[in-house]
């Protein structure tokens, strides 16, 4: 199911809009079906150039978003669309960055489900002229998605979570959060270095890596100061956002991993059991556990001791 909704063109605009000479109201023509939208936005003058684009956007693609459709300037005319993702929980960019439109320019916002059931989308211009499908007018003269939040439970929904998270972003000073990963990264490296054994693969690179250490320009006690104090303030932080989550209301979705089945239950832990028997016979110089054990009769005692 598709609802739109479009703005109440105010009186303002209306005289606005007559103080301009040739100017008309965009107008949109609608069509839905078999998860796909078509939207055309035609008519209106943008910077003295008129505009006539039609998008198809597949809703498959974006369930689970609440998204913008934007038409953009090439070279002399508005003919292409560009489409953003809002309340995009999994971008720290999206809660830290205020995105300049620059000259992109909004035609409709779209929150899609999941499940694709209801979507609903609100038009961002003023407009008189719709065609293809009803549209509901809202009082309202200026469309943001706030407004759509009104309308639209899954907006809502995105909307909440996306508060919360941003919360946590903000609180959370990025620079301490990297000097902290480093400072981890360069402990894990000198410790695997110092415990593998000789011939280890990519020794060489640990060790180029281990030179620019933190750890050489700091001691063992300012690091694990360091680890404690900001690991430990970003945990306390995450904390408050997983009680605040809960305060709003706010369930991650499940996520499914599907169960092995037999067989490759079978299949994982003979590969890991062969790899271990071929790791512990190449301690002696045989290329596989099948080589090894080929000596169990031999009438060489070394190699009979060694296969038994």
């Amino acid at each position: 199911m598709l609802r739109v909704y479009h703005c109440k063109i105010s009186e303002g605009q209306l005289e606005r809009a007559g103080s301009v000479t040739g100017f008309t109201f965009p107008r949109y023509d609608v069509g839905y079906g078999n998860d796909k939208l078509l939207l055309r936005f035609y008519g209106a003058f943008v910077n003295s150039r008129p505009v006539d684009v039609a998008y198809e956007i597949d809703l498959k693609e974006y369930a689970g978003n609440v998204i913008e459709v934007n038409i953009t300037s090439s070279f002399d005319a508005y003919d292409e669309v560009v489409i953003r993702t809002l309340l995009d929980k999994s971008s720290p960019e999206a809660f830290v960055v205020s995105k300049s439109s620059g000259d992109n320019f909004p035609v409709a916002l779209i929150a899609i489900p999941p499940d694709m059931g209801d979507v609903a989308m609100l038009l961002t211009r003023a407009t008189k002229n719709i065609t293809g499908i009803t549209s509901t007018e809202i009082e309202r003269d200026r469309p943001n998605p706030g407004l759509l939040c009104l309308h639209s439970d899954f907006a809502q929904e995105q909307y909440k979570a996306h508060r919360v998270k941003a919360k946590l972003i903000r609180r959370v000073d990025i620079y301490n959060s990297v000097s902290y990963l480093e400072a981890q990264v360069d402990v894990l490296t000198r410790a695997i270095i110092n415990l593998a054994p000789k011939g280890f693969p990519l020794t060489n690179i640990l060790a180029a890596a281990d030179k620019n250490s933190v750890l050489t320009v700091k001691s063992e006690e300012a690091v694990l100061g360091q680890l404690l104090a900001d690991k430990g303030r970003f945990r306390g932080r995450q904390e408050r956002y997983y009680e605040e989550k809960a305060a709003a209301g706010i369930e991650d979705e499940p996520i499914e991993i599907p169960s092995p089945t037999l067989e490759e239950l079978q299949a994982a832990l003979c590969g890991a059991v062969e790899q271990y028997m071929d790791g512990k016979v190449g301690e002696r110089g045989y290329d596989r556990i099948e080589k090894a054990i080929g000596y169990f009769n031999s009438t060489n005692e070394k190699f009979r001791a060694e296969a038994q």
